[in-house]
């Protein structure tokens, strides 16, 4: 897995999130795996869970947490969308072998 962060309050004005955090699945169902884990150790944590969307196709699945926003990719989608080109500018943490 390769996940990156990626500071976003400056850009997004604080309207849609402060981070953006992409991270790539190896499959579907992983990929449902990984935004369900997330959601649990929110609402076992009492962290903000606004809710999920791309449960049912799992190539693409954003979870939102209010003032973060992750993003599970198939590695072909997040390939395809390449989000982090959008914000290359942008102060970014990666943690690629931490998730190994």
């Amino acid at each position: 897995m390769d996940l990156v962060c990626i500071d976003i309050s400056k850009q997004s004005g604080g309207g849609f999130a402060d981070r953006l955090c992409i991270v790539t699945a190896t499959s579907p169902r992983h990929a449902r795996a990984l935004a369900e884990a997330v959601s649990s150790h929110c609402h076992a944590n009492g962290y903000d869970f606004l809710g999920i969307e791309g449960m049912q196709a799992g190539e693409w699945v954003l979870v939102d947490l209010n003032d973060i926003i992750v993003c599970i990719f198939l590695e072909s989608t997040r390939n395809l969308y390449r989000l982090e080109d959008m914000w290359k500018q942008l102060p970014r943490e990666e943690h690629a072998h931490e998730l190994s």
